[in-house]
């Protein structure tokens, strides 16, 4: 049987993203520098960060399973694959507004 460790949510990767307190500090939110050539591989580069930064972790996951860090069936995962391609691309096209794909991407931990 194998085991999982728990998630340390205070890594700062698992930690939620406060768009506004970056925005305050006049500095780029990390998550966005790490992020920004994955978003410009995929197409887009143009959505706003509001959206990158509720994606941001998602990506990174992405990016290191491309990379072969690791390799995932979880069908909860690919489902929200499947919604981000989903929601960014609806957006993109003019189809639902900025803030319909981020509530719609949006995380809530319990």
């Amino acid at each position: 049987m194998t085991t999982a460790k728990k998630l340390d949510y205070n890594y700062p990767v698992l930690r939620s993203v406060d768009a506004h307190l970056v925005k305050k500090s006049h500095r780029r939110n990390p998550l966005l520098i790490e992020t920004e050539d994955i978003f410009s591989l995929m197409g887009w580069a143009e959505i706003p960060e509001k959206l990158k930064l509720t994606i941001a972790i998602d990506m990174i996951g992405f990016r290191d399973e491309v990379a072969g860090l690791f390799s995932t069936r979880n069908p909860n995962v690919l489902n929200r694959r499947k919604r981000i391609y989903y929601w960014v691309n609806e957006y993109l096209q003019g189809n639902c507004s900025l803030q319909n794909a981020v509530d719609a991407l949006k995380v809530s931990y319990m």
